[in-house]
């Protein structure tokens, strides 16, 4: 196992309870690991949202579209085992591994971690076929997607379905006084939650798992020093190593 992190100090800003496998990744290479939440997600578990999700299946739906763990997290709790006949178009290869784990078989995903990657896919990939199909999308109630727009320009019935809320974490710990080398977002969300309640501490540079977090960052006014080249926790862990 590498150390190539060993004394490094990264903050990892996921929800407390998916915080978990990527700093083990840090840790595993030698990170000084700090776990500092910016966000947190609460699944819906209103009777409208449950009985939405649960009719997913081939006869009701041509597709299901995914972007992000949480809404494959959503997907898994309320589906039944029909909805894993549905193709389900997924943002990044991070998302489509856990609709996998999931247990859906026939997940797509675009060469461009991004909605607008995913739309230039499902319309090569589809054409025409995408006028009429029955899609429905998972999101976060705080979700912008470009990508839903995309489809119902091209004619396609999408149904928006608010799976879960993410909320903005402002009363938590501060960050420790010892110098920080690197910063973690994984979600926009995260993002917003961080500049909400912190500051990034000064020389510390930024790391963001793929290109919808990138350009969020950005246009929050940060620098960002690492998008890896693969979207996955690993391959954050490896860009982050690569760099450091």
């Amino acid at each position: 196992m590498a150390t190539d992190l060993i004394g490094v100090r990264i903050v990892v800003t996921r929800p407390r309870g998916q915080a978990g496998e990527l700093s083990r990744l840090l840790a595993q290479r030698g990170a000084l690991v700090v776990v500092r939440p910016t966000i947190e997600v609460v699944l819906r578990d209103d009777p409208q949202t449950i009985e939405r999700l649960a009719a997913i299946a081939p006869a009701t739906t041509d597709a299901v579209l995914v972007t992000s763990g949480n809404a494959a997290r959503a997907l898994a709790a309320y589906t039944t085992p029909a909805a894993r006949g549905v193709p389900v178009f997924a943002v990044g290869s991070a998302t489509a591994d856990a609709l996998r784990r999931h247990g859906f078989g026939d997940v797509r995903v675009g060469m461009v971690a991004s909605g607008e990657g995913l739309l230039d896919y499902m319309r090569g990939t589809l054409g025409d076929r995408l006028a009429g199909m029955r899609v429905v999308s998972p999101q976060s109630s705080r979700a912008h997607d470009t990508l839903v727009s995309g489809l119902v320009a091209s004619r396609a019935h999408v149904e928006i379905v608010t799976a879960y809320d993410t909320r903005i974490v402002r009363d938590g710990e501060p960050l420790p006084p010892e110098p920080i080398d690197w910063v973690t977002f994984t979600s926009p969300s995260a993002v917003e939650g961080f500049l909400a309640a912190l500051r990034l501490p000064n020389g510390a540079r930024v790391a963001c798992l793929g290109a919808t977090t990138r350009d969020a960052a950005q246009a929050s006014g940060l620098q960002v020093d690492v998008v890896p080249r693969t979207p996955s926790l690993l391959g954050l862990v490896d860009a982050i190593a690569e760099t450091a």
